[in-house]
């Protein structure tokens, strides 16, 4: 994980940056998985020789702005959250809308989240989907031993799925070269990018989530009674 900023002028975070962790906790947890894991790329590097590594990863990381939200935009995002939470327990149907500012808000206030900063951020959210500027470190290189780091754009498709959520890797687009179809569908076959079902923070929640999508520049969450969809899928 990279330890880069950019920021270089001090900026005073929001009062309650480090609040209540369960304030918009169980959707927050839900709705970070758009991030990913961060280091996943590790599991991948074996599938690959040497040199076509080289090929799309880069010696050092990208710096990647740490963004830093007014207080008006901390205090909306918290409120936003908790109204989902609590929409969702109450089984009520309604529909929320986050954007590219909530999401990345969300990885700047939240001290849970801490760890995306200087690695993630949210560019922009379009037809294609999340399109999430991030740098992950890879595994060290064969014999040489060196790190190598992907800097790309990945793009991700939020998904409900019967008892989870889960993000679907639409592509990943590199700073240097062109990364194999294989790597970017290894996200989607080994499941990297859903939450355990059995997770205490979603397991009451996804039952009365309705929708989540990628609608316009927002990312939509609908509670309420889940649409009866033969393609979702149940994993264990």
């Amino acid at each position: 994980m990279s330890d880069s900023s950019t920021s270089s002028t001090e900026t005073k975070q929001p009062e309650f940056r480090g609040g209540s962790p369960t304030s918009g906790c169980i959707i927050l947890v839900a709705i970070i998985v758009i991030f990913g894991g961060l280091g996943v790329l590790y599991a991948f590097t074996f599938f690959y020789q040497k040199n076509a590594i080289e090929g799309f990863t880069q010696d050092a990381p990208a710096e990647i702005a740490v963004y830093e939200p007014t207080e008006a935009e901390a205090t909306a995002v918290r409120e936003k959250l908790s109204a989902i939470e609590a929409s969702a327990k109450a089984g009520k149907e309604e529909r929320f809308s986050l954007s590219a500012t909530d999401l990345n808000t969300m990885m700047a206030t939240y001290e849970m989240l801490e760890g995306f900063r200087g690695n993630t951020l949210v560019d922009a959210i379009t037809e294609r989907g999340v399109e999430t500027r991030m740098t992950q470190a890879m595994r060290k290189l064969p014999l040489s031993g060196r790190q190598r780091h992907l800097n790309a754009t990945f793009i991700f498709k939020p998904e409900l799925l019967k008892r989870t959520i889960s993000l679907r890797v639409r592509d990943i687009v590199s700073d240097v070269g062109t990364i194999p179809e294989q790597f970017i569908s290894n996200y989607d076959t080994i499941g990297f990018y859903k939450i355990d079902p059995e997770n205490p923070h979603i397991k009451d929640i996804v039952p009365n989530l309705s929708r989540i999508y990628v609608e316009g520049d927002q990312v939509i969450i609908e509670t309420g009674t889940p649409a009866e969809d033969p393609e979702l899928i149940d994993y264990k």
